[in-house]
């Protein structure tokens, strides 16, 4: 015979069972990409995010500027997916929508491009071992929101290593999300970052940048100028997403 307790627990979890059945029935829960009902991410777009994370990525160049020489200078930056449809909806649900278990799906992509432009960087005689990851930051009023960086949980989720991920970069108060900025907008407010306390802990290492999205590469590039200016070594940055044509190297 069950306690007075225990009925009381199971009243509370049929009550709560029937509030969420009632819930779902009344207001259906739709695929992220497709729209299809009562699927948060359906099957078939899965499918094709799973397939599209299978391509090579693709490098671009993102300008800094002149160098003392004259020479002009510039960051090179892979990518790997398009950010429209599914792929598109998948990310912003995570950003923007409470959606962590999201991260995961993305794992094989976040994997890939990282050890793509380790291998590109070794290439050109860099070691492996001295290549350090520093994602973009986030401002700390989004990361109390969410209750995650997104950016960390992406590599984490990809099997990337804490010692490989040092946050030596910090948003100052003025920034703002890029979102809806102009051109010239999204450049001014890429530069509100600056260096952070942990810096300290990669002089000497080679960095890669590691952001979602590369838009005009506003961001990526007040990073990169911010750490140059530091004394830090920028040898690449790695961006998931590409939303603006660049022209390939």
């Amino acid at each position: 015979m069950k306690t007075p307790k225990q009925s009381l627990t199971l009243l509370r979890r049929w009550a709560t069972t029937l509030l969420q059945q009632l819930i779902t029935l009344l207001f259906p829960s739709r695929c992220c990409g497709c729209g299809r009902v009562n699927e948060l991410l359906c099957a078939g777009c899965r499918a094709f995010i799973a397939e599209e994370q299978q391509q090579l990525p693709e490098c671009i160049s993102v300008p800094l500027g002149v160098s003392p020489s004259g020479e002009p200078e510039s960051l090179t930056v892979w990518t790997l997916l398009h950010y429209d449809g599914a792929l598109k909806a998948l990310i912003v649900s995570l950003k923007h929508r409470d959606m962590p278990g999201f991260a995961k799906l993305l794992r094989p992509g976040v994997r890939a491009l990282i050890n793509h432009t380790v291998s590109e960087l070794a290439g050109q005689g860099v070691d492996p071992r001295n290549i350090v990851l520093v994602p973009i930051p986030s401002r700390r009023s989004r990361v109390r929101q969410r209750g995650y960086h997104h950016l960390r949980l992406l590599l984490r989720v990809a099997g990337v290593r804490d010692q490989r991920v040092c946050e030596a970069l910090a948003a100052t108060g003025a920034r703002t999300g890029q979102v809806g900025l102009g051109q010239q907008a999204r450049q001014l407010n890429a530069l509100r970052i600056r260096v952070g306390r942990r810096a300290r802990e990669i002089r000497g290492r080679q960095i890669v940048l590691f952001d979602d999205i590369c838009t005009s590469g506003a961001t990526l590039r007040g990073a990169a100028l911010c750490l140059s200016a530091a004394g830090y070594q920028v040898a690449a940055a790695a961006a998931l997403y590409r939303v603006m044509l660049h022209t390939p190297k």
